[in-house]
């Protein structure tokens, strides 16, 4: 038996005007396992993940996270972190302190904010070293990702 999806695309699909960015894309992803998106430039990665965000409305199918339907939800409500180019990385931080930054903006305690950061950065087989930047992780630099704020 294939386990229970946490995340679900179910016939999702996106259109700008005539242009359509995504067509009826269905996607299950259980909690805990790590999805890549592939693709030539223009094929609706950016705007499937900007669709799981919330930060575009599918124009048709649905959205389901955690047995919720968060098709038409806001993005505030929506309990989920970004993670954009690397225009919005902070240069300041440290990777794990970027990685780490929705968590201390949620007020997680700064034992669960860098153990989960650890754990995320590991699972993307990337090690925190204390002092890097993202200019130091070019991987990381150039990543899109909407991550659940609580898995």
């Amino acid at each position: 038996m294939a386990p229970k999806p946490y995340l679900t695309l179910d016939n999702v699909s996106a259109t700008y005007g005539d242009t359509t960015a995504v067509s009826g894309l269905t996607i299950e992803v259980p909690k805990g396992e790590l999805l890549s998106l592939l693709g030539p430039s223009g094929c609706g990665k950016t705007t499937t993940l900007r669709m799981i965000a919330g930060f575009v409305e599918p124009s048709g199918g649905r959205i389901i996270l955690n047995d919720k339907d968060i098709s038409h939800k806001p993005v505030h409500k929506r309990n989920i972190g970004v993670v954009f180019q690397s225009y919005a990385l902070f240069p300041h931080l440290t990777v794990i302190d970027n990685v780490g930054f929705g968590l201390r903006m949620r007020n997680a305690s700064r034992a669960e904010w860098r153990e989960r950061a650890a754990k995320t950065l590991e699972t993307v087989g990337l090690s925190p070293t204390p002092i890097a930047t993202p200019a130091s992780f070019p991987a990381v630099s150039s990543s899109v990702s909407p991550l659940p704020a609580r898995w």
